[in-house]
């Protein structure tokens, strides 16, 4: 029998298995946000199955990274919308 190739959804759970003593170190409200960014790049398993060239662990971090900056831009247009919103309001009752 020959050697067999680890799937991306195995190399994906060794690799975050080799964190779990840091998980544990970590105060319970990071070990949340741990998890959150370990679920988001879950969800993008078949791209991180893509990267062949590059170590799992960077590409998951990498994964997270993108998921965060989606996040981030989200809330900034939130924010961008309620500033004008709120700018119009204060025009209208001045």
């Amino acid at each position: 029998m020959g050697n067999s190739i680890a799937s991306a959804t195995q190399e994906f759970q060794q690799a975050i298995n080799r964190f779990m003593a840091y998980r544990r170190a970590l105060m319970r409200f990071d070990q949340y946000a741990f998890d959150e960014l370990v679920d988001m790049a879950y969800k993008h398993i078949a791209e991180i199955g893509a990267a062949e060239d590059v170590l799992p662990i960077q590409t998951i971090l990498l994964t997270m990274q993108v998921e965060e900056h989606k996040r981030v831009t989200r809330e900034k247009v939130i924010l961008e919308n309620l500033d004008t919103r709120l700018r119009l309001l204060e025009r209208r009752f001045k």
